[in-house]
């Protein structure tokens, strides 16, 4: 494992919540405070984290212990997923082998989710350490 590899708190919670996700949209909205950007904001902030060298290189560390770990690998997920898919359509349960395909086509990144947020939040339920960091955000483009 590389020890040597220095990430801001959101930076790793970032790489956590991607490595659960496989979105890196997703894994952005959970490290960091995105209720005043737009979709696209935030898109494209999370592309420029996952090409950050220090991020892709701990997304990297964080997937190998986990497949060190035994938890789990890429391949063997997507090997179980097509199990099931083809036990489905023997089956004649064409439903099942749809989900089942469509969540193999997710673990390989074929499937991009979009969220548009559509509420409107007071600036009293802000926090001034929340506005630091949107205020950081927007000047800077990528935060932290």
């Amino acid at each position: 494992m590389i020890k040597n590899i220095k990430l801001t708190p959101k930076q790793e919670r970032f790489c956590l919540a991607y490595l659960e996700t496989g979105n890196a949209s997703e894994a952005y909205r959970r490290a960091y405070s995105t209720a005043n950007m737009k979709s696209e904001t935030i898109n494209r902030n999370a592309k420029a984290l996952t090409d950050h060298n220090k991020i892709s290189t701990r997304m990297v560390e964080l997937r190998q212990h986990v497949e060190s770990a035994g938890l789990i690998s890429y391949e063997s997920h997507l090997k179980k997923l097509a199990e099931l898919r083809d036990g489905a359509v023997s089956r004649g349960n064409d439903g099942s082998a749809i989900v089942a395909e469509v969540n193999r086509g997710k673990v390989a990144g074929f499937y991009v989710n979009h969220y548009h947020h559509t509420g409107r939040i007071e600036a009293k339920e802000i926090s001034d350490a929340q506005l630091e960091i949107i205020a950081a955000g927007s000047s800077s483009g990528v935060t932290e």
